[in-house]
């Protein structure tokens, strides 16, 4: 949970996903909260950056995230949840008593980049793989949709002179021949009280 948090050139700020987690709520909750009070001129137009975060279904996802101020964070987490301001500031306090980052220089700062190339390597592969169980599920729906339909047809065979009658009712009712002969079949079904509706 530290790692949401960030230094800038004004100060520490917090992430927009490190409040949702503070008062048990969804992160886009949050966002929306954020962008009402930005709005309402309450608080100023944070800075955002890209995140992961992991969604209710364990899955990790990248997310934008707004950087806050330690003001914005109260601000926000009392319109949130006033029962939860006492968490903020203790977070607030751990955050503002810990020491400085250091600084990565050199062979620490290739190592740093090589780490966060790999984390995100390993999110994409998880992204693809989610993506791939998707991919098949939809496959596997459009399939059984096609074996659905081609089970619902059913060739008609006519005595002669049907046809033409059938299609002049049909030009009438201003239906095509198959609107026409349903209509007709679910008239004659009605009456035998029998809903084929349902």
């Amino acid at each position: 949970m530290n790692d949401l948090f960030q230094t800038s050139p004004q100060g520490p700020t917090m992430t927009s996903q490190e409040i949702a987690d503070l008062v048990e709520s969804r992160h886009s909750n949050v966002k929306r909260t954020i962008d009402r009070l930005i709005y309402a001129q309450i608080i100023g137009q944070p800075p955002m950056e890209n995140g992961l975060s992991t969604d209710a279904q364990g899955k990790t996802r990248k997310t934008s995230m707004y950087l806050l101020t330690k003001r914005d964070s109260y601000v926000i987490v009392a319109q949130l949840s006033p029962a939860f301001t006492a968490r903020l500031v203790d977070r607030w306090q751990a955050l503002e008593n810990a020491p400085p980052p250091v600084a990565l220089t050199g062979p620490q700062l290739m190592a740093a980049a090589l780490i966060e190339a790999n984390t995100t390597m390993q999110a994409q592969a998880l992204r693809i793989a989610d993506m791939r169980e998707d991919v098949d599920a939809l496959a596997r729906l459009e399939t059984a949709k096609m074996t659905d339909k081609v089970n619902d047809r059913y060739n008609l065979n006519m005595p002669d002179g049907w046809r033409a009658v059938l299609k002049a009712e049909a030009k009438k009712s201003r239906r095509s021949l198959n609107a026409e002969i349903i209509a007709a079949i679910q008239t004659s079904m009605r009456i035998k009280g029998v809903n084929l509706d349902e």
